[in-house]
């Protein structure tokens, strides 16, 4: 019991970790599309020297030489950091219902009540936002190209990928099968507490 109470606080401690990166790290980003807003487009082409522009983990457009100069580049890298704040939104959010999991863990009791829920809703969770993002990056896509297009960068040799991610499914069927054994688990919690009420 003192290991599990051990590993928990572990967690919790890197959970807290992961949450503040997060959080920092997308403060950094708003300040730097403060400073592209500022400075303009001469500082997003510093960055995108290789003519690649990425928008999140999904999508990503390779541009033929020059084409950083005929569109506006701080529009699609505002877009991409609107994207991470709404990922870091729902990153946090998750970190915060896992330490409320890890919370009866820190005290001894891993099966206490509302863990199992709590998985289950991270589970549906998963769900919804692997739905909600690859429609995100399809639409994305869609748009961008629609954009790329109008401006005649040299639509020939546009390379443009989207890759569906299909591993919130295995997050959310793990999710949905630890919350099954973690209610099993509180209704032996709850017999065995009741059998050993006088």
């Amino acid at each position: 019991m003192e290991k599990m109470k051990k590993i928990a606080r572990g967690l919790d401690v890197f959970c807290r970790v992961i949450f503040w990166f997060v959080l920092v790290f997308g403060v950094l980003l708003v300040v730097l599309d403060i400073a592209l807003l500022v400075l303009g487009p001469d500082l997003l082409a510093l960055s995108n020297i290789d003519g690649k522009l990425t928008l999140g983990r999904n999508v990503s457009i390779l541009l033929p030489a020059g084409a950083l100069e005929q569109i506006n580049g701080v529009n699609f890298w505002i877009l991409g950091t609107l994207s991470y704040l709404l990922a870091a939104g729902v990153v946090c959010w998750v970190l915060r219902v896992i330490r409320r999991i890890l919370t009866p863990m820190r005290e001894g009791r891993p099966f206490d009540a509302g863990v199992s829920g709590r998985l289950r809703l991270l589970g549906w969770v998963s769900i919804a936002w692997g739905v909600v993002i690859n429609l995100y990056n399809l639409l994305l896509c869609g748009w961008i190209g629609r954009v790329l297009q109008s401006l005649d960068v040299g639509a020939g040799t546009l390379e443009m990928e989207h890759v569906l991610d299909g591993s919130f499914l295995v997050i959310a069927l793990l999710l949905f099968l630890f919350s099954y054994i973690f209610r099993y688990g509180e209704e032996l919690q709850k017999l065995s507490d009741e059998k050993g009420d006088p």
